[in-house]
């Protein structure tokens, strides 16, 4: 019996949003091509729902400040400010970013964080040049680097289109709160407003 045609990252995509409106972030662990990354990703930021998209680069290129087509070069000349790339050997490097992000308690005191300047739990960090670190930081490409005084951080935290992660991230929480309690003001009210 013949089988089903895998569906696209797309595709899957599509189908999970159609399915569920209960996520907000998305990444995959398999390692996909740039076209299916940038099909996501425009799916992403064109998506009425508020949704941040991750990929990680493993591929060195990206490094070279004379290589203008590798992924994070491709998603700033978009200016996709729904997605996160972060360059690492490790191919689940931007999942630690995203969860570092996420587990943030908008409610309690004090409790926000800048993704800039934060460990990756579980990411080894990068021995860049001062040249390959600028190249990075200029397409708008995420890394965990490894500085003299032994500390490994995440630099720069921002969004492929340029705009800082938590600022994206603490706007949809914004919108979801006012939008959450409109909600339940009309909701619960026995006459009208």
């Amino acid at each position: 019996m013949a089988g089903a045609d895998a569906e696209t990252p797309l595709e899957c995509v599509v189908a999970l949003a159609d399915h569920s409106g209960d996520w907000y972030g998305l990444l995959f662990t398999d390692a996909l091509d740039d076209a299916d990354h940038l099909a996501v990703a425009g799916y992403v930021e064109a998506s009425a729902k508020s949704r941040i998209y991750a990929a990680t680069v493993t591929n060195s290129r990206i490094l070279s400040s004379t290589v203008t087509d590798d992924l994070a070069s491709r998603l700033k000349a978009l200016s996709r400010n729904r997605t996160f790339v972060q360059y690492s050997r490790n191919a689940y490097a931007a999942a630690s970013a995203l969860g570092r992000a996420f587990t943030v308690n908008f409610s309690a005191n004090r409790s926000v964080i800048t993704l800039k300047f934060k460990q990756e739990p579980g990411v080894a960090a990068e021995g860049l040049t001062e040249t390959q670190a600028t190249t990075l930081a200029d397409k708008t490409c995420n890394v965990s680097v490894s500085y003299d005084n032994d500390t490994a951080i995440l630099q720069e935290g921002v969004m492929a289109g340029g705009a800082w992660f938590d600022e994206i991230h603490g706007l949809d929480w914004l919108q979801n709160a006012i939008q959450t309690e409109c909600y339940n003001l009309l909701y619960q009210s026995k006459t009208k407003i």
